[in-house]
């Protein structure tokens, strides 16, 4: 065939610049002489057997149906849109991998990175674990920006809210509800976190002494204690600002 078509190519500029004209022909090529020649001539398309097929009807299409036609963005058009707006390329491509993770992207909404981190860290890895299907999800897209919320609000601690997504994911329950059948509220009562700075620092004397003399960085020591003595549930930035008053900071 690229023998024939090379062939033609030639033969074609070679009559024209010779003055000669193209006509409208059938021709065979000769493989064994690497050359084309002509079979039978044709005048009018209708030679070639033109007619509409009998059994279509027309179809009409109006210029309103074409706009409403809606056309689903290519993977790469997704993906730069995805790392243009702060996704790592890592996540994006893990995103767009699957059009169903890019619809649940989609749906989340919000801030795209934090719903990247969602859709690849908690989504994802729910997938892989057999605790949730793609096809069939138990909850609502949108519920994921209430769980955002209550970790915003300080209602629920960053720790509480990958509990909260596990379980929002697995049963497809509120998140306000979960955070209550779990016991997952976060503790921002000064007067309560107070007792517990209190304790920590009355059984911390050596730790106490090393911070006052310069070593700041033991603060992250007395939250922790703190926190473990909450399971979780106190407001890290509440605590933290406690120890800095008690500590004389």
């Amino acid at each position: 065939m690229r023998q024939a078509i090379e062939y033609e190519i030639e033969r074609q500029v070679r009559e024209i610049e010779s003055g000669g004209r193209i006509i409208q022909e059938t021709r065979l090529f000769d493989s064994e002489k690497g050359e084309t020649r002509a079979m039978r001539s044709k005048e009018e398309a209708n030679d070639y057997r033109y007619f509409p097929e009998p059994d279509l009807p027309p179809l009409l299409v109006s210029p309103e149906w074409v706009e409403s036609v809606f056309v689903p963005k290519l993977p790469h058009e997704v993906m730069d849109e995805l790392i243009a707006a702060g996704v790592p390329q890592a996540d994006a491509r893990t995103i767009v991998a699957d059009p169903r993770l890019v619809e649940v992207h989609r749906k989340v909404g919000g801030n795209p990175r934090r719903a990247a981190l969602f859709v690849v860290g908690e989504l994802a890895r729910a997938v892989n674990e057999k605790e949730a299907d793609l096809n069939a999800l138990k909850f609502e897209p949108p519920q994921v920006a209430e769980v955002w919320k209550l970790q915003d609000e300080g209602a629920i601690s960053s720790t509480a809210a990958r509990e909260v997504f596990a379980e929002l994911i697995r049963t497809g329950k509120r998140p306000s509800l979960i955070v209550s059948e779990k016991g997952l509220a976060q503790v921002s009562d000064t007067s309560e976190l107070e007792k517990v700075v209190d304790a920590v620092i009355a059984r911390s004397a050596a730790e106490v002494e090393k911070y006052k003399s310069g070593k700041k960085n033991l603060l992250g020591f007395f939250v922790g204690q703190a926190m473990k003595e909450l399971k979780g549930k106190g407001n890290p930035g509440v605590l933290t600002g406690l120890f800095k008053k008690k500590l004389g900071d």
